[in-house]
């Protein structure tokens, strides 16, 4: 079973991060509901798999800000607390603390749903 759109309306394929005002690092994100990556992932139990967050959402933000960081090549402390549904408004913070490491987090309100550091 798969999300059913209304006809003419295309599968979100991505994210639109908006930067917070005054917070540098840190990104609104709205988890449109009609995204490509929940078809099948699970049926009735939409989430946003593990690996979609770290590639499409975490990995290209870094890529925007950071462009000379190109390629990731070890991901440490990586943690997965609670799942990130259709719909949910999160908020994605980036933190570089040494030339070629980025430390992550995506938080919906107080709740922690992952985090992590990625090796350049």
């Amino acid at each position: 079973m798969s999300l059913a759109l209304p006809e003419g309306i295309r599968p979100a394929r991505s994210f639109e991060p908006r930067a917070r005002p005054g917070q540098p690092g840190a990104f609104d994100v709205h988890v449109p509901a009609e995204l490509a990556y929940f078809d099948g992932h699970f049926d009735g139990h939409a989430i946003l798999a593990g690996i979609v967050q770290l590639e499409v959402l975490i990995a290209q933000q870094v890529s925007a800000i950071w462009p000379e960081l190109t390629r990731i090549r070890r991901v440490t402390r990586l943690r997965f607390r609670v799942p990130i549904r259709p719909g949910d408004d999160i908020v994605l913070e980036l933190l570089r603390p040494k030339p070629a490491r980025v430390d992550f987090a995506i938080r919906r309100g107080t709740e922690a749903c992952s985090s992590g550091t990625l090796h350049f």
